[in-house]
């Protein structure tokens, strides 16, 4: 899995500084180590909605519908679980500097995190779609990483 991962981070973003660089490291980390597939659902309790890289590709960012999202480093180690949505998470962001993370969910939150897991803001108000959808599906950055 985190070899599938890497290919597609690669395929998104072949020109930036370290896309061959992360590539590299985690095919050789599947290689020779092939405990973060095996990680991820254990840690987890439900079906894995996302997973991103940060930008620096020391770490991965998964999404549930477990109502968690968490952050693993690339031997598939747990490094902290962002609890706090009372639905699915549907996905999980990095900003571009790596140090803030936001997490949307079909709670029709998204949620605003430190790099260590603490919960810095709750954006609340989002509405129910014309289909009677209510969800928070995505959220992005913007290239500075001062609004998303």
């Amino acid at each position: 899995m985190a070899l599938r991962l890497a290919e597609a981070a690669y395929k998104i973003n072949k020109k930036g500084p370290q896309a061959s660089e992360v590539l590299s490291r985690v095919y050789h980390s599947a290689i020779h180590n092939r405990s973060f597939f095996y990680s991820a659902n254990m840690g987890h309790r439900s079906a894995v909605t996302s997973a991103v890289f940060s930008p620096d590709g020391s770490r991965i960012l998964t999404a549930s519908e477990d109502t968690t999202a968490r952050l693993w480093n690339l031997k598939g180690e747990l490094i902290t679980t962002l609890a706090g949505h009372s639905a699915r998470v549907n996905s999980a962001v990095f900003s571009p500097d790596g140090n803030t993370i936001v997490t949307t969910s079909q709670d029709k939150t998204a949620k605003l995190w430190d790099k260590e897991g603490n919960l810095l803001n709750t954006l609340r108000g989002h509405d129910c779609d014309r289909n009677g959808q209510c969800r928070v599906n995505s959220a992005l950055f913007s290239p500075d990483g001062q609004v998303f």
